[in-house]
């Protein structure tokens, strides 16, 4: 996904105007400039490679509040092994599988370093999220993807952001991943619909766009509004009829 296309998708995510885009896995930063572009309230940029972590930190831009956090984010809080692959882009917590093997001829693990580890929960309790603004949040965490978007089940900061942009790959490549057609139906079943789709560098990896699905948060929210009317008509007719409430 190049700059312009994330200056686009950050302009058509919604008319209000921009609030906090946090990014996980931001690498060294080369959609920071779109995001800067955007003239967001804040902007949260997280990795797990240190010598990264330092690099954003030496070019940050006091225009912008910008926060850079050395973490991995994933299932587990607390210090964690990371794999650094020859591959600097399939860097993971988890163990690459057969799959990417084959699909990598020559793929190594560098070195296994300790990191910090982090949930999402954890990261954005403390992030600041306005209802006010449109929130965006961006994930590049292969072989976590799917620990990423459960743990974003059921998390109040899922209803605040109106763009979730995830890097996935067709295949599992990692002990425990997986594909982006189950990351897609796990999305659905949050309540967000695919919005739109952009090539990465990797051929085998995709980003993907989503968007809350209205439609069914609107049908949702007027089940929620039949089932209290229910309530209040059944109490109704057992005090016309002189039962005990």
């Amino acid at each position: 996904m190049s700059a312009n296309e994330f200056r686009t998708a950050l302009k058509e995510a919604d008319e209000r105007p921009v609030g906090t885009i946090v990014h996980i896995g931001v690498g060294y930063g080369a959609e920071v400039g779109a995001y800067r572009d955007a003239h967001p309230a804040n902007i949260v940029l997280v990795d797990a490679r240190a010598e990264i972590v330092e690099s954003l930190r030496l070019r940050e831009d006091d225009a912008i509040p910008t926060r850079i956090l050395h973490a991995a984010i994933g299932a587990t809080e607390g210090p964690v092994p990371f794999h650094v692959l020859a591959f600097g882009d399939l860097s993971s917590l988890s163990d690459a599988n057969r799959a990417a093997h084959a699909e990598y001829p020559g793929l190594k693990a560098l070195e296994t370093v300790t990191v910090p580890g982090m949930t999402l929960r954890s990261l954005l309790g403390s992030v600041e999220l306005s209802k006010r603004c449109s929130n965006t949040l961006v994930v590049d965490a292969p072989g976590a993807e799917a620990e990423i978007i459960d743990d974003l089940a059921g998390t109040p900061a899922a209803k605040a952001f109106s763009l979730i942009v995830i890097r996935a790959s067709r295949a599992a490549f990692y002990v425990n991943g997986k594909p982006a057609r189950d990351l897609l139906e796990r999305m659905r079943n949050q309540g967000f619909e695919l919005r739109d789709s952009w090539p990465s560098s990797d051929p085998a990896w995709l980003w993907y766009g989503f968007a809350p699905d209205r439609v069914r948060a609107a049908a949702e929210a007027v089940r929620a509004q039949l089932h209290v009317a229910e309530g209040q008509v059944a109490m109704m007719r057992d005090v016309l009829l002189g039962k005990e409430p």
